[in-house]
């Protein structure tokens, strides 16, 4: 096996991965938005922008650390 695939392929598991992660964090943002606010003693308002601001962080790391090595190592393998 080349050594481009193998980096393919985990890089690949990786994304995978932090997208599951991703969609958890979004449900669960949907989810526990008013609990996590009584807990905090935050408004709802302020909770909604802490897990936007964690998310959109997330996403951008993902798409740089997992998905763009991804895609450029398949454009290199074929």
């Amino acid at each position: 096996m080349n050594d481009i695939e193998i980096l393919a392929t985990f890089f690949g598991w990786c994304a995978v991965i932090n997208i599951g992660i991703l969609l958890g964090l979004m449900l669960r943002g949907w989810i526990m938005r008013n609990p996590a606010a009584k807990i905090f003693g935050v408004s709802v308002d302020e909770v909604k922008s802490a897990y936007l601001n964690v998310f959109m962080q997330y996403r951008s790391a993902t798409l740089v650390l997992s998905v763009t090595p991804y895609i450029a190592l398949k454009i290199m393998a074929w």
